[in-house]
């Protein structure tokens, strides 16, 4: 869509506000309204002044957000007709790209990858895994830690036989009555699929990962790297949106529950030359040698990766401590704990892509994709060769390469081993300062101040 499209689709559809959405340096949608009586033409040039202050990671008090007519869409949960922009962040003195706008790192990858000749467009399909419960309750202060969490598993009738396992976990016993196989979120994820797909959104599929339905998907289908993060910007507003119409609660949080499967984003990716895909060919798994070497370059980089495509220290729960944990630095046909896999297909090299399976929703998107590429096209010109292929799925040998076991180690790493990710100025060193200062200042101190429930039942008596 034009900006000349854009106000012709406000007046058709007496569209009254505009929503301007940005996303913050660690991934939270903000956003200002606006009267649509202020969007013009000139508006998709000039902008709108904002004050960034308050805002995570920000070191500027005002920025310009610039909207993209290209990702128009109506909000279907406001009470009035208003109109969706997704926008870039611009210095509003020398009107230079924002070096802490995610969206713009995003951008700024792709046209590294032109530059390079090896392509002109890098395609990410996602599949958004959530969880929803019914209630959840939080407290957190100095005399009091809880967190109590009801969904239709918990409403169940639950009985245990003689089991020591937790809910949910693989090995333990356990039969829930209360909905028999009837798949509770079904009517949810439909009605989140049809808006999404009237958003302009191309829904591939969504299903249930358990038969209890507290835990989803829905599978976004492959878009150009910048539309695909806007995609799962949208579809968790929508999710968690949806969820709230239905008097549910919906979380991305990576590991939310002990014992029980983690939720993950995994991503396929490809990279294309117009039309003409370039991963397939007679390697490994139907892939090119273009592929193997972006497998290369992902798995070299992977430690570093992990602090950007895996940013809480909730996500190393579910790497390392959930069912079937991706927590091997490899590649695989077979094997679901690797970090790369290659997706089963027609043999159509259309269909060719390599399957990252590692990243979860905590992520900002623009980043974890921005830093993929950029490590896929370090591997390529580097000629990394990914090494052999995992060919098991039961206990790995302990010579075989690992992720990082914490945040804090994967910031270690990042901060080890940046270069290819400041290559052609796509991250800036300022940027990745901010991450890390960040992570390790703020989150730490506020993750580990609090003593948690397991620490009290294993040390409270010694």
């Amino acid at each position: 869509m034009t900006p000349r499209g854009v106000l012709a689709f406000c007046r058709e559809k007496e569209v009254k506000a505009i929503d301007l959405r940005f996303t913050d340096l660690f991934g939270t949608w903000q956003h200002v309204t606006i009267p649509v009586s202020r969007l013009s033409e000139a508006s998709f040039e000039h902008g709108f002044a904002i004050d960034t202050s308050t805002h995570a990671g920000s070191t500027s008090l005002d920025r310009l957000v610039i909207p993209q007519a290209s990702t128009a869409f109506l909000n279907p949960f406001s009470s009035i007709p208003t109109l969706i922009l997704i926008g870039n962040l611009q210095d509003p003195i020398t009107r230079d790209e924002d070096l802490f706008d995610a969206r713009m790192i995003a951008e700024r990858s792709i046209s590294f990858l032109q530059g390079t000749g090896i392509a002109d467009q890098a395609r990410f399909a996602s599949t958004c895994e959530f969880y929803l419960f019914n209630d959840v309750q939080i407290a957190l202060a100095q005399y009091r830690s809880s967190v109590c969490l009801d969904s239709d598993v918990t409403r169940s009738t639950v009985h245990r036989e003689e089991s020591n396992g937790p809910l949910g976990s693989s090995d333990s016993n356990i039969v829930a009555r209360s909905i028999s196989s009837v798949d509770s979120s079904f009517d949810l994820r439909n009605s989140i699929m049809d808006l999404l797909m009237d958003a302009g959104l191309p829904v591939f599929q969504h299903f249930q990962i358990d038969r209890r339905g507290s835990q989803a998907a829905i599978e976004i289908g492959a878009r150009e790297l910048v539309a695909a993060a806007d995609a799962v910007m949208t579809t968790k507003y929508f999710v968690r949106s949806n969820a709230a119409r239905h008097e549910r609660i919906a979380t991305f949080m990576p590991k939310p529950i002990e014992g029980s499967r983690g939720s993950g984003l995994p991503l396929q990716f490809s990279l294309w030359r117009g039309e003409e895909p370039l991963f397939g060919g007679q390697a490994y798994g139907g892939l090119s040698e273009l592929a193997m070497l972006s497998i290369g370059g992902i798995l070299h980089h992977a430690g570093a990766l992990t602090a950007i495509c895996n940013p809480s220290t909730n996500s190393y729960r579910r790497l390392h401590y959930s069912v079937e944990p991706p927590f091997l630095s490899g590649y695989s046909q077979q094997s679901r704990k690797s970090t790369c896999g290659i997706p089963s297909s027609s043999g159509d090299p259309r269909a060719k892509c390599i399957e990252i399976r590692t990243p979860d929703a905590s992520v900002n998107p623009y980043l974890a994709f921005a830093a993929i590429l950029m490590a896929a096209i370090d591997g390529i010109q580097n000629k990394i060769e990914p090494g052999q292929p995992i060919s098991f799925d039961s206990d790995p040998p302990s010579s075989m390469p690992r992720l990082p076991r914490s945040l804090w180690d994967a910031l270690d790493c990042l901060e080890q081993d940046s270069n290819f990710l400041t290559r052609g100025d796509v991250f800036s060193q300022e940027m990745l300062g901010q991450w890390l200062s960040h992570k390790r200042d703020v989150e730490r101190k506020a993750v580990e101040s609090f003593s948690t429930p397991a620490e009290y039942q294993r040390y409270f008596d010694c």
